[in-house]
């Protein structure tokens, strides 16, 4: 076993796989005299270009990252490499591993993090007598996977992602971390220096992606405060619980260059009975006052998630959430559909919320007990609708005007809908024209 190619699709080429990076670090330290090759597709790349790509050579073994994004273009990859390559190893890992509908005979599939594997997985892969299952441990601790080369080769002009923590302190029924609650975090000794290592290489854009960043808000502030004295000309992007933000955060962020950080807050409802059916914990009112407070310097970009969708919503309930969101001052509102994740708890209570969903990846919700599928497809162009003419700043003295004069977003963009559909705006690239 000497030549081991690891492969990732992307959603486009800008993104970066963190997988393949540990994972080319638990090979590496487990296996001696190895060669890894680490290969980034998007999944837009002619297929069989990318088919032949990842077959050429006859590499010893191939592993795979597997998202929900990428299952179906990973499941026929893998059939037709069977066909190419019937004696290579082809090993499959990822959030969506465990699920994914249609793999070939032979494929090994591997549960959990790559640092939880024990030992037995490596000697398999030695003797090339790999099982069809291995479960990793979770909760191990999880390494710095980067190499300086690695800047100026796998990782320019791409996005840099950076794990400062690993596992969720919520447990949402519509997402794969509520069916594991072991946390672990780096030290901020630690961080900092691995944070270093990064900056030298002066990217355009970290991203964090540490699902819930401020979760202690005095580790948040730490490693915020030492970003803003580095003096690189980087973004800095969280994933946040605007709820857990405090005073000492909001005061110091308000001090920082525009354009520093960007923060991503994932909202999802603004019904106390909505949040409860999927298991949700947040203070709402003090959430919505967090990203006012944050909004007012408009020196932080804000992005703020709607689930349309959600069991116990009703269309009126989304537009409300709409209209709360717009109303703080966010610059970015996605209204994306909920999507039914095979083996998260929300899956398991179908019957009970009246859900019903598309069958392949990535499975939007398709009806609720209280939305039926007509009303589910306007909301959805209501959305678009937002994503088009109020999430490119193209139009900041409108969206002013309408907050100050105390217009529903809602009733807004849905007066827009008719106009947009007879001129099939949502059809066309989106200009300024």
């Amino acid at each position: 076993m000497r030549r081991i190619r690891l492969v990732a699709f992307n959603c486009r080429y800008s993104h970066s796989a963190l997988a393949l990076f540990y994972l080319r670090h638990f090979l590496e330290t487990r296996l001696e005299g190895i060669e890894t090759e680490l290969c980034q597709f998007t999944i837009n790349d002619p297929y069989y270009r990318t088919l032949r790509r990842i077959g050429a050579g006859e590499p010893d073994a191939l592993f795979f990252s597997a998202a929900i994004w990428n299952s179906d273009l990973l499941c026929r990859l893998l059939g037709d490499l069977r066909l190419l390559l019937p004696e290579t190893p082809l090993v499959v890992g990822g959030p969506q591993a465990v699920w994914l509908d249609g793999l070939p005979p032979g494929c090994t599939v591997v549960a959990g993090p790559v640092e939880g594997l024990a030992d037995d997985f490596v000697r398999d892969l030695k003797a090339g007598r790999l099982q069809p299952r291995y479960q990793a441990e979770h909760g191990a601790d999880f390494p710095f996977p980067y190499r300086p080369e690695d800047f100026a080769t796998h990782l320019r002009h791409r996005q840099i992602l950076y794990e400062s923590s690993r596992g969720c302190p919520f447990s949402c029924a519509y997402c794969l971390s509520a069916t594991d609650h072991r946390l672990v975090r780096k030290d901020p000794v630690r961080i900092e220096r691995e944070l270093a290592l990064i900056l030298a290489a002066r990217p355009p854009l970290v991203k964090f992606v540490d699902r819930t960043f401020n979760d202690i808000p005095e580790r948040a502030l730490a490693i915020w405060r030492f970003l803003a004295a580095s003096g690189v000309p980087t973004r800095f992007h969280f994933e946040v619980a605007p709820d857990r933000f405090t005073d000492e955060m909001i005061e110091f962020l308000a001090t920082v260059p525009t354009g520093l950080f960007q923060f991503e807050a994932g909202i999802q409802s603004v019904s106390r009975e909505t949040l409860a059916a999927v298991d949700r914990k947040m203070d709402v009112e003090r959430a919505l006052d967090t990203l006012a407070r944050l909004a007012r310097p408009g020196n932080i970009h804000l992005h703020a998630d709607l689930i349309l969708g959600l069991p116990a919503e009703t269309g009126a309930g989304f537009r409300r959430s709409l209209d709360r969101l717009f109303t703080v001052g966010v610059h970015h509102i996605q209204a994306g559909l909920l999507k039914v994740l095979p083996g998260t708890p929300l899956a398991a209570r179908k019957k009970r919320h009246g859900l019903r969903w598309c069958t392949r990846p990535p499975h939007e919700i398709l009806a609720t007990d209280r939305m039926d599928s007509r009303e589910l497809a306007d909301l959805h162009l209501l959305g678009e609708c937002v994503e088009r003419f109020c999430n490119n700043r193209y139009f900041p003295s409108l969206w002013h005007y309408l907050r100050d004069s105390g217009e529903g977003a809602a009733a807004f963009f849905s007066a827009l809908l008719p106009g947009d559909e007879k001129e099939r705006f949502l059809d066309r690239a989106p200009t300024q024209e």
